[in-house]
């Protein structure tokens, strides 16, 4: 079973450092979460996120994840909501209850 920790920047997230991280298939960080320890799975940040709060290629993050990689692939998913919630409504229209 793949259970992943996700960290994000909330002032209550420095309570991963009393956690055993080893129960976690992956742990992504997001945003300034990847701050609170040396060696994440994942870090995602959008294109807003100031240069200087970046983390630099550390071969102790194995991937880092931003806006390039992640909107086209959240822009189909939306896509295919909207395409979901516009047939749900012909079929609604077109059954009486």
């Amino acid at each position: 079973m793949n259970v992943v920790l996700i960290v994000g920047s909330a002032p209550d997230a420095v309570r991963i450092n009393s956690l055993d991280l080893s129960l976690f298939s992956s742990c992504i960080a997001i945003n300034n979460a990847w701050r609170l320890k040396r060696e994440w799975d994942y870090v995602i940040y959008p294109e807003d996120f100031p240069i200087q709060r970046q983390p630099k290629n550390s071969p102790v993050i194995k991937k880092i994840i931003t806006a390039k990689d992640y909107v086209p692939i959240q822009n189909k998913i939306v896509r295919y909501f909207i395409r979901i919630n516009h047939i749900a409504t012909k079929v609604r229209n077109h059954i009486r209850f």
